[in-house]
């Protein structure tokens, strides 16, 4: 557990304890893979959002993000109602 916890690359969030044979869960290393997905898929999405300000420090990119989306907020919300929409 400890390695799969250091390879995710992220805080573990949740028990450290795998359930088997639960009804739920059928084998541990589906429940281990389940819950290590979510940080892998969100977090280049939350970097991107997070690392908005800095990159619209350049005059032109920011020149461009407030011509397209108005505001740097409304461009972090396209990206968010982009993903939530068809990121499921």
């Amino acid at each position: 557990l400890v390695k799969t916890q250091k390879a995710a690359g992220s805080s573990w969030v949740g028990l450290s304890v795998i359930h088997l044979g639960d009804r739920d869960v059928p084998n541990a290393l589906v429940f281990i893979d389940k819950y290590t997905q979510i940080p892998r898929f969100l977090k280049p999405i939350a970097d991107f959002i997070d690392g908005i300000p800095e990159i619209c420090a350049d005059e032109r990119i920011d020149a461009y993000v407030k011509d397209q989306f108005g505001s740097q907020r409304n461009l972090k919300m396209a990206v968010l109602a982009d993903y939530f929409k068809h990121g499921f």
